[in-house]
């Protein structure tokens, strides 16, 4: 009976402990609002700990920020675009090679090895013209790197630049990069990612215009890649991918429109670029020789350019961010689609429908 009763308060005293510590985990994230409870942005992540949520009330923000806490989400609480922030100084960070950094300062810097959400800011260079939006400093993050919702405009260099592994060695590994709704207008390049590996990076759903090169990816290594659904429009490069032979590359449902250079330039490995809009119903203008990679080209299309490496057919033969008209007439794909085996599947379709 001794013993039993031992073994229960032994059994008590651990369950509390764990409790205690779950209680006390849970109670270290917070939300901190700006400016009910921190009058700056600055001043609220400062006071941050890990995991704490930074939410941003309707208002202009002249300040630049310095994110130095790992899985801060820093959001723009009242809706996207409503927190507006106006870099105010050249923010700079010296602890990293020059490579890793891009020069002219940044409305936010995030710092090495840190995970972070931003969500739903407009941000702008400022009275100082920081040469970029947004700027991972390096490192392996453990957390994801999360940027969504957000407009970003008028930036020299970057609307977002990220540069993994430290003084030039190692990649972000096994995480998780996205980049998703997402305004960038009128910057050099729109995001520009390099050094991944063994990663998941989603860049969905964004709109880039103006840019030089809209997206940019650089050196990444067994990781996979969604560039869907995105806007990439009237700059040089549409989407530049630098892709390596372990790596997967997915492209589909972009309108890809206006790029004066390359719609999509890949300069190894193929990448499934099936079912895009190229800004013409005969699709991007593919003229190189055969026999290529792939295999085929299109000389008489009048759309975006593509590179080798771009297999691109079929092709979306109505533009994905224009709405369908009312009858429903028009979209779809170039008649590459082998139609008659979607034949021998309805066929037998039929039968069954008939044995009802």
């Amino acid at each position: 009976m001794k013993r039993y009763a031992k073994r229960t308060l032994l059994l008590f005293a651990a369950t509390l402990a764990l409790f205690v510590l779950t209680l006390v985990g849970g109670v270290h994230a917070a939300n901190r609002v700006v400016p009910d409870t921190y009058s700056t942005i600055q001043g609220a992540v400062n006071a941050a700990g890990q995991g704490d949520v930074i939410q941003v009330r309707t208002g202009t923000y002249n300040e630049s920020i310095y994110i130095s806490t790992d899985n801060l989400t820093l959001v723009s609480i009242d809706g996207p675009g409503k927190a507006v922030l106006r870099g105010s100084s050249i923010t700079a960070f010296s602890g990293l090679k020059p490579e890793a950094i891009p020069d002219g300062g940044a409305t936010i810097f995030i710092g090495p090895s840190l995970g972070v959400t931003i969500d739903g800011f407009s941000i702008t260079p400022g009275s100082v013209l920081n040469a970029s939006g947004i700027v991972h400093t390096g490192g392996n993050p453990a957390n994801a790197v999360t940027i969504k919702n957000n407009s970003l405009d008028g930036f020299t260099s970057y609307g977002f630049h990220g540069v993994w592994g430290i003084e030039g060695v190692g990649y972000m590994t096994d995480n998780t990069f996205s980049f998703t709704g997402n305004t960038v207008k009128n910057s050099a390049t729109g995001v520009f990612l390099e050094r991944l590996s063994q990663c998941t990076i989603r860049i969905d759903g964004n709109t880039f215009e103006g840019s030089g090169t809209g997206i940019d990816i650089g050196v990444f290594l067994s990781s996979t890649v969604s560039i869907n659904d995105n806007i990439v429009r009237d700059g040089e490069y549409g989407i530049y991918v630098a892709n390596d032979t372990t790596s997967s590359v997915t492209a589909e449902g972009n309108s890809i429109v206006g790029n004066t250079q390359y719609g999509m330039y890949c300069d190894t490995k193929t990448i499934d670029s099936r079912g895009n809009w190229w800004g013409h119903s005969s699709g991007p203008r593919d003229q190189k020789t055969l026999p290529g990679t792939p295999n085929y080209n299109n000389p008489n299309g009048t759309g975006n350019r593509v590179s080798s490496y771009v297999d691109y057919n079929p092709w979306l033969t109505s533009d994905p961010a224009t709405p369908a008209p009312p009858s429903g007439g028009g979209g779809g794909c170039t008649a590459g689609i082998p139609t008659p085996a979607m034949l021998f599947l309805l066929i037998p379709m039929g039968f069954l429908l008939l044995k009802k």
